[in-house]
């Protein structure tokens, strides 16, 4: 029973950082809102790929953690153009000075 618990809130838990590892990243330079929008698709097939082996073999549960992660990679791509939009504001500023 803990090891079934154990299985699904570990990774959906790991899912839920997705928006805190693109602000990390954004911020050292890595990822861009621009290429995370060209790699949707890729991002949508692999959604589903990791839904499909975190959970059970049922269709209704790897659209329960797949939706969230497509909606999570969604806000990600929110929060690098944030980020993009402040670095570029703090290097107009430095240029200035």
């Amino acid at each position: 029973m803990i090891n079934y618990m154990i299985m699904f809130t570990l990774p959906s838990g790991l899912i839920f950082e997705l928006p805190v590892v693109v602000y990390v990243l954004s911020r050292i330079g890595l990822v861009t809102p621009a290429g995370m929008r060209k790699y949707r698709r890729h991002a949508i097939v692999a959604t589903l790929i990791i839904a499909g082996v975190l959970t059970p073999p049922d269709a209704v549960t790897q659209f329960l953690v797949g939706i969230p992660l497509l909606i999570l990679y969604e806000v990600s791509i929110f929060i690098s153009a944030r980020v993009a939009k402040q670095l570029a504001k703090k290097e107009k500023e430095e240029s200035l000075t």
